[in-house]
């Protein structure tokens, strides 16, 4: 049996309304040479009814697992199942924008068939996102830096540079599987495979930029990145919701030098750490940045704080957790940002649309309720003939 041109990896736990429009994201597509493939992941609710009514669609693959897998363990089990020649990942809040797979490939030809095509989204947060937002979206999702090209090669020398920066904790590239083609050759010059915990997207993306050939950025967008309730990064800036957070995904970050925040910067530090474990002599040099750690924490403390997610007490018990050597390493990289007028921002922050404190660049877009209305909306704003002038 030939093997499909594209996987798309669709591993899901109690999907709900959502998985729906998901699946319909992809199989609406007339191309035989795709594969839609769903591991469920013990759900409880209606997911299954919803994957049965797709059944008769041969291009479907579909797992159930009968014990609940942690997000990594999911996300490998649809690996498992897949047998496409590129394969890209979505989850049951996502959803591709329509041609998807023609423009794809579109892009795969320009840059001469990389064995990695990374590419532009729009991200959308639904209603509630913060408590009483309207519907917001960002487009781009995430603003690539200067030295990076919007469309061109990914070199290696690009690369070093986005990891040595990953490691002082700046993120000059979206590190989300939502936004890769990956071929499965590439995939299998990895030590360790493509996913592991905590942040299974965050690992293969890194570790994909140590060891693939040939890697082409394209700023075409092609798939919508969906916040939802269920969304880990809905819970990042509330310090009650964190734990919900970890547990959704499996995980639990626990190092030396700890520091309670966020569980981004968190679960980035044990994933740097697996990296640095699995590739010593490609990291060789490369340590990780402990000042960019703290600050980075420290940051995320005044945002939560400014969004009224963070009492004063447990904030100022939060500074007295930081360690004599912490504090020179903050006051260090504090000092040259203490100018008067972006500490009167700072003064200033909190008082306008929380979204923005959370997601700066995300805008309202308060005529769609949901996903697939925004997706609809979006995909007539954007393509839709240009007028003529008279």
């Amino acid at each position: 049996m030939t093997a499909p041109r594209f996987s798309v990896l669709l591993p899901t736990r109690n999907g709900g309304e959502q998985v729906e429009g998901a699946i319909r994201s992809v199989l609406e597509s007339s191309r035989e040479d795709i594969e839609l493939v769903v591991s469920d992941n013990a759900s409880t609710d209606a997911t299954p009814d919803i994957l049965a009514q797709f059944a008769d669609d041969p291009r479907l693959r579909a797992v159930r697992q009968t014990e609940g897998l942690d997000v990594t363990e999911n996300w490998n089990a649809c690996l498992a199942l897949s047998r496409g020649e590129r394969i890209m990942l979505i989850g049951d809040d996502d959803r591709l924008l329509p041609g998807y797979f023609e423009r794809a490939d579109e892009q795969l030809e320009r840059w001469d068939a990389p064995d990695v095509l990374t590419y532009g989204a729009v991200a959308f947060a639904a209603p509630g996102f913060v408590e009483g937002s309207v519907a917001h979206y960002a487009d781009p999702c995430w603003e690539v830096e200067n030295e990076l090209p919007d469309d061109g090669l990914f070199t290696p020398a690009l690369r070093r540079g986005v990891i040595a920066d990953q490691f002082r904790f700046r993120f000059p590239f979206l590190l989300n599987m939502q936004t890769a083609l990956v071929t499965r050759e590439a995939i299998g010059r990895l030590r360790d495979g493509v996913f592991k915990r905590p942040f299974p997207d965050f690992y293969g993306l890194t570790a994909l930029m140590l060891v693939a050939d040939r890697w082409a950025l394209s700023s075409e967008r092609l798939v919508v990145i969906g916040v939802s309730p269920k969304s880990f990064g809905r819970t990042i800036h509330t310090p009650d919701k964190q734990a919900g957070g970890n547990a959704y995904l499996g995980i639990a970050p626990s190092f030396t030098g700890r520091l309670p925040g966020s569980e981004i910067f968190n679960g980035h530090v044990e994933t740097l750490l697996a990296l640095l474990a699995d590739y010593p002599d490609l990291l060789a040099d490369t340590r990780i940045d402990r000042r960019e750690y703290v600050i980075s924490q420290a940051n995320t403390w005044w945002t939560q704080y400014r969004v009224g997610t963070l009492p004063g007490g447990e904030a100022a018990a939060r500074l007295r957790e930081l360690s004599r050597r912490d504090w020179l390493l903050l006051g260090e990289a504090l000092l040259p940002r203490l100018r008067p007028a972006a500490v009167a921002r700072q003064l200033r922050a909190g008082t306008g649309d929380p979204v923005q404190e959370l997601w700066p660049g995300m805008r309202p877009v308060p005529e769609t309720g949901d996903l697939d209305e925004f997706r609809a909306w979006f995909t007539a704003e954007t393509r839709a003939p240009a007028k003529t002038a008279r």
